[in-house]
């Protein structure tokens, strides 16, 4: 399932007002046994049974050769709503194998035009689910590659991507760790503010609804 639009956020007033992109909500969830715009020609993505509490599939990423997943759905291309302040994703990378250090990245309308998270996150080989949430405030990014401003990113973002990235943040990524990793409920969140605005919204429609 994907869903990219924030019909409440719209109707209480809080989102931009381009129709194309992310928005505030889920992305992915792939629930409905697709790759949801998990491009496999990138790399080596699968639609699996499993997931965190709730959830009955999830993505598996294998290295090609680098363990990246990459979304360039149509569905995603274009602005990002202002409300949105993070990508958020939950992650499991199987016992076993080797920690990952995971980041964000935002392709602008070329490959040629990257920025990233400066901070990795770990990822342990523990074999359990937890949720992960990457900052895309531009003080938590770094432009890797092209001369795009931080500016013109966001309102041309054409994929993103997680990927296993070691040190610093790079161009490319990083080669030479085996295994897979799992990812599932790819989802577009906004600010606490926003976030207790939109829980208010969803309140008041359900009072309306309770009272019909």
């Amino acid at each position: 399932m994907r869903k990219t639009t924030a019909a409440l956020l719209l109707s209480l007033g809080m989102a931009g007002s381009t129709s194309a992109g992310i928005g505030v909500g889920l992305l992915d969830d792939f629930e409905d046994g697709t790759l949801g715009g998990w491009d496999p020609s990138k790399n080596n993505t699968a639609n699996v049974p499993g997931g965190p509490a709730g959830s009955t599939r999830a993505l598996e990423v294998s290295p090609a050769p680098r363990l990246a997943a990459f979304d360039n759905g149509a569905d995603i291309a274009g602005a990002i709503d202002p409300a949105v302040t993070a990508i958020q994703v939950d992650l499991l990378r199987p016992a076993g194998t080797t920690d990952l250090e995971m980041r964000l990245v935002l392709f602008g309308p070329g490959t040629g035009d990257r920025w990233t998270s400066t901070a990795a996150q770990a990822l342990p080989a523990n074999g359990q689910w937890a949720t992960y949430t990457f900052s895309i405030a531009e003080a938590d990014l770094t432009q890797v590659l092209g001369g795009l401003t931080y500016g013109d990113l966001t309102t041309s973002v054409n994929r993103i991507m997680f990927r296993h990235d070691v040190g610093g943040p790079s161009a490319q990524g990083s080669t030479g760790a085996g295994g897979t990793f799992l990812m599932d409920n790819v989802r577009a969140i906004p600010e606490p503010a926003s976030a207790a605005l939109l829980g208010l919204g969803g309140l008041l429609a359900c009072r309306r609804r309770s009272q019909r």
